[in-house]
């Protein structure tokens, strides 16, 4: 294979090894998986989701949101909490296979309100409607930029009056030059990325992980642009990567002298 599919990587991931393909570390790999394990992986999902809300309740404590999407909801680890405390969720991955698991996981915890789409395309074609809350954890940072920015400005444009975003971000990561080249590498030709994985001890044809940094005012400047204002960031380190959640609203901030400029 000469040219990569990242979504047809994804599949494989959603196939081999659906759990370790959302949170890569070794204790959720197939292999090790057991019940602690499993414990840990929705335990981590239900505790993310409980950060969000106090985040946003912290400036809106009437905050409850009827429908909401997931974007990259992989298994179900944050799709099943945002499922417990709103009336309606839509999860959508590009992974059949993880759906599926997702879909088995929601029946497991016995959750019945969550309906999952296939995502298709840039425009989220599959989902329909508006949203009160969007919400994406660990996945943007997995697909192209252009790409990334496509999906980024459709979520916020399904988003209800006053409904509020809540996505992460990958905005630096400090590498040399020579990892960076090497990554270029591994995301432009196939037998490179196989020869790291080798060189890593992984699997040879294990699919990679991207993780492509965006520029915060490119997407500031999109979700000014369709109409979302009241943002806020917090920001987390975590190795060599920085990352936000973003959190912003389908609501125009008010200019200060917004007043003072019209009486003039």
């Amino acid at each position: 294979m000469l040219i990569r599919d990242p979504n047809r990587e994804w599949e494989k991931f959603g196939k081999s090894e659906p759990y370790f393909g959302v949170i890569t570390h070794d204790k959720f790999r197939k292999s090790k998986l057991n019940e602690q394990s499993i414990f840990e992986f929705f335990k981590s999902g239900q505790e993310h989701i409980d950060y969000v809300l106090d985040t946003i309740r912290a400036v809106d404590s009437g905050f409850l949101p009827r429908r909401v999407l997931d974007f990259g909801c992989g298994v179900g680890r944050c799709t099943i909490p945002l499922a417990r405390i709103s009336k309606a969720v839509v999860g959508i991955d590009v992974s059949a296979s993880m759906l599926q698991e997702a879909r088995n996981n929601c029946r497991m915890q016995s959750v019945s309100n969550v309906e999952f789409a296939l995502s298709e395309d840039d425009n989220l074609s599959q989902v329909h409607g508006e949203f009160d809350l969007i919400h994406s954890v660990f996945v943007l940072q997995c697909i192209p930029r252009n790409n990334g920015m496509r999906l980024l400005r459709r979520m916020a444009e399904l988003l209800s009056p006053d409904g509020v975003g809540a996505i992460q971000i990958l905005y630096e990561r400090e590498v040399s030059r020579v990892v960076k080249g090497v990554g270029f590498l591994r995301k432009s030709v196939p037998i490179v990325h196989y020869f790291a994985n080798r060189v890593y001890g992984k699997p040879l044809t294990e699919p990679l992980v991207e993780k492509n940094v965006y520029d915060l005012n490119r997407i500031l400047g999109e979700l000014s642009r369709v109409g979302c204002g009241n943002v806020q960031l917090s920001l987390f380190n975590e190795g060599v990567h920085r990352y936000c959640m973003l959190f912003f609203r389908k609501r125009r901030d008010r200019v200060p002298h917004e007043s003072l400029a019209a009486a003039t």
